[in-house]
């Protein structure tokens, strides 16, 4: 949880909330919205699930390759958005991070 204006909130209420600033996405009905972000988040957590160590012992979350996990993920999942499939991802990825960096869970190496 992140404390926003004084109120903690998830994961998925912080992406509910930034993520439509990140473009338009107006066209994207809330129900849609909604079930597109708790897939994002899942297929996020399945690339994290998915690292493996390098020969230090090391876990590094790779930008590219986790682009590249998710969309393929979502393009699986339904073909009904996919035209904007990059750019969901993309704008999803920022909106992550801002909440992994607030809530102090990205270690900056």
């Amino acid at each position: 949880m992140v404390n926003v204006d004084n109120k903690s909130i998830s994961m998925h209420e912080y992406v509910l909330e930034n993520f439509p600033k990140k473009n338009d996405y107006s066209f994207i009905d809330k129900k849609d919205l909604e079930e597109l972000i708790d897939a994002l988040i899942e297929f996020e957590e399945r690339y994290i699930e998915s690292i493996e160590p390098d020969a230090d012992g090391e876990y590094e979350y790779d930008d590219e390759a986790a682009f590249s996990f998710i969309v393929n993920l979502l393009n699986e999942r339904s073909q009904k958005y996919a035209m904007y499939h990059n750019a969901i991802v993309e704008d999803y990825m920022e909106v992550s991070e801002q909440y992994m960096s607030e809530t102090g869970n990205i270690d900056w190496v």
